[in-house]
């Protein structure tokens, strides 16, 4: 007997959903309705689906929908189901059951799930990664992120030596930092970092400024100055209560040698830790000019090492439906 009845999203339940994930046990901001308003209506088909046990919102999974597969994260950095603190063994199974039912009922073939990592769960909870392997998903896909725990590294103190004198010698050389969201000053930094490697930005300055509107406070962004001139920021996104997502560290490449993003990554980290944060996502390291997507980029690995980061995987699990 199916126990567990799968109900489409719609616009009449953007408050259950948003209260469902602000108390769950591993939801974050990617996950929330409010965040997802964001994109233009025509960009994705979106298909986000909440899970009800005997009338119980149980659990709830954003996504959308591309030809005839199903992936979650739709538009967001992660996705995958989020649950209450109190979820087992039993209701995972029967969620991962109840989705393979619903995609195959939808003509949907394939199935892709990059979940939240560890970090960002209230409590330690890996019954729904273990539901999936159980339920024949596998891993197909695992980047590699840093991690900064805020109960080892606590600010400059924490570093190694050398860590601490880059540091120094930014505030030696004046550099100073000002926290203000001033979208305008930071975006053609970003612009012209991002064209080292021939890249573009994930959002838009028009997007930053909608998403600050949508959700106030939730994003910090730290600003670097040399001589009245701004050479480095770092955008913070507020992920959920315990994790601080590192979205942009960027800097004019020809101000280097005054080590401000290692100072803005360290100002960040106390501010972090002065404001409750248990750990800073320092985000995912892929080498983007190598055709394997998981092939690490070394050195910017090694300067978040320097930083006190350790490593996380950012796994993606798939499913052949039929």
């Amino acid at each position: 007997m199916n126990t567990i009845e799968v109900v489409p999203y719609s616009n009449e339940q953007y408050d259950t959903w948003n209260a469902f994930v602000e108390n769950s046990n591993n939801g974050t901001i990617f996950h929330r309705q409010d965040f997802l308003t964001y994109h233009p209506e025509d960009r994705f088909i979106f298909l986000h689906l909440m899970f009800y046990k005997k009338g119980e919102l149980i659990a709830v999974l954003p996504g959308g929908r591309v030809g005839d597969m199903f992936k979650s994260p739709m538009g967001a950095s992660f996705g995958g189901f989020v649950v209450n603190r109190q979820f087992g063994i039993e209701d995972a199974d029967e969620i991962i059951k109840a989705l393979i039912r619903y995609c195959s009922s939808q003509m949907i073939k394939e199935i892709y799930l990059t979940p939240p990592m560890q970090i960002y769960c209230d409590l330690f909870n890996e019954s729904v990664e273990y539901a999936m392997h159980y339920n024949h998903f596998i891993l197909i896909s695992s980047l590699y992120s840093s991690i900064i725990d805020f109960s080892h590294v606590t600010g400059k103190e924490s570093l190694s030596k050398n860590t601490r004198h880059k540091i120094n010698k930014a505030i030696n050389k004046g550099v100073t930092i000002v926290k203000k969201n001033d979208f305008d000053v930071f975006y053609p930094i970003m612009l012209k970092n991002k064209e080292k490697f021939d890249a573009r930005p994930t959002h838009s300055i028009d997007e930053l400024k909608k998403i600050e509107a949508l959700m106030p406070g939730m994003m910090t962004l730290f600003m670097a100055y040399y001589e009245d001139q701004p050479v480095a920021g770092e955008l913070l996104f507020a992920a959920n209560k315990q994790c601080i997502l590192n979205f942009y560290t960027m800097h004019l490449y020809e101000y280097h040698n005054l080590f401000a993003v290692n100072y803005l990554v360290e100002n960040s980290i106390r501010w972090c830790k002065e404001n409750g944060f248990k750990y800073m996502d320092y985000g995912v390291s892929a080498d983007t000019f190598n055709p394997d997507p998981m092939e690490p980029s070394w050195s910017l690995i090694q300067f978040k090492e320097s930083m006190g980061a350790t490593g996380c995987r950012r796994n993606t699990y798939y499913r052949r439906v039929f």
